[in-house]
């Protein structure tokens, strides 16, 4: 009891000392060390992983089932077991769990939790008690293991696009931000560990350092989550199809779960000639119509576009779609020109969108005005341009997935 006791005033103590470090210092004394800039290896375009639902699932069930045998089964089991599930693990998320390879950690840790099982079992007597500390300390350390592999190995699955759009679509919203602070940031807090010396000269400052590092990691993800918007300019000549190359990469993006909105033109043939275009909602379905030639019973007063005539009932509609409160995660405009570039159009909506951090855009835009429009709305820093006559469907379609980290 006594040891108990002073093992927790030692405890509050620190505690007050680390809290009145972190109120005066919240960030500043946060480490600055090549491992700061923690990337999810997961989350880079350049890595297709091959999430699955029942991986997911089967993990759930290896943890448990892990944390079960560890607490019921004999050691012989156990002892074997579980480092087999380990061993999976590490050759399906080897990239994932490379983040978590610091020896240093591993061997305070071990060193740690065997010292801590000696503890435990000072109360047994005989010849056993050597062999009862050294069996309790292994399990204690296999447990360990298993929750820390076991959230990485969590936290890989749960980049699947498919969950995070579901989540995205939800209440939720917030929830894959947590995640990825919780379980993904669990290599940098383990590398931002200090060494064994230092945690034995001022244990307060070593805690101080890797709880600070919660605080960092937090701003970081607030501010990708700030500047994560996305534009992808699809171009090319007078023609050549880019309102079809738009209706493929659509039902290529929505074959992936990828929440969309947004306008297509369609063009209005009459006895072989061009008399208009039609406005399509890419979610409902709907149409109206939008351009038609001027004609000698045009209104002189409706708004022109060259030898076309704007109706009023499309630019409604296209409004109504594109300046909705919703917030979908890519939002489709084709055909943005000469219209919108003299602020008419869908002007104003492209003008809210791009001021909606949560809102990537996909524009058609015309080869021989796309530096007209990236100069209007200063593009230069955050556009993607796929020229379709260079461009296939899948790869744009994989371009766009991984610019806005649906894969």
């Amino acid at each position: 009891m006594l040891i108990d006791a002073i093992v927790g005033i030692f405890a509050a103590l620190a505690g007050i000392k680390l809290g009145r470090r972190i109120t005066r210092q919240p960030q500043e004394s946060a480490r600055e060390d090549k491992y700061s800039e923690f990337k999810n290896s997961f989350n880079d375009p350049g890595h297709k992983f091959p999430y699955s639902i029942s991986w997911l699932f089967f993990n759930l069930v290896l943890i448990i089932g892990s944390m079960i045998m560890l607490t019921y089964l004999d050691w012989l089991c156990w002892i074997i077991l579980v480092p087999l599930v380990i061993t999976m693990w590490s050759i399906r998320y080897k990239r994932a769990l490379h983040q978590l390879m610091n020896p240093k950690f591993w061997m305070l840790f071990i060193l740690v939790t065997m010292l801590t099982s000696f503890v435990f079992t000072r109360g047994h007597s005989g010849e056993d008690a050597l062999w009862i500390g050294l069996k309790e300390g292994l399990r204690m350390n296999f447990r360990a293991g298993v929750i820390i592999i076991g959230l990485s190995v969590l936290g890989t699955e749960l980049y699947n696009p498919l969950i995070r759009n579901f989540f995205a679509r939800s209440s939720y919203r917030n929830l894959s931000l947590a995640l990825e602070l919780s379980i993904d940031s669990l290599p940098l807090f383990i590398r931002s560990i200090p060494g064994f010396k230092t945690i034995l000269k001022d244990p307060v400052a070593a805690l101080h350092n890797v709880v600070a590092q919660a605080t960092k990691r937090l701003q970081q993800l607030e501010n990708k989550k700030i500047s994560k918007r996305k534009v992808f300019i699809l171009t090319g000549g007078k023609g050549e199809g880019k309102t079809r190359f738009a209706r493929e990469l659509k039902e290529k993006l929505l074959e992936n779960n990828i929440e969309l909105r947004g306008i297509l033109t369609e063009k209005v043939i009459v006895n072989g000639h061009l008399r208009g275009y039609d406005l399509f909602d890419i979610r409902s379905g709907k149409r109206a119509k939008f351009l038609r030639l001027n004609s000698n019973n045009s209104n002189a007063e409706s708004e022109q576009i060259g030898k076309y005539e704007i109706l009023p009932a499309g630019l409604k509609m296209g409004m109504e779609i594109l300046c909705s409160d919703d917030k979908p995660c890519i939002s489709i405009i084709d055909e943005v020109g000469k219209l919108e570039l003299d602020d008419r159009g869908w002007s104003e909506c492209i003008n809210s969108l791009l001021n909606n951090p949560e809102c990537h855009l996909i524009l058609t835009v015309r080869g021989n005005l796309v530096d007209e429009v990236i100069k209007n709305w200063g593009l230069d820093q955050e556009n993607v341009i796929l020229n379709i006559a260079e461009t296939d469907i899948q790869k744009a379609a994989n371009i766009i997935s991984y610019g806005c980290n649906f894969s």
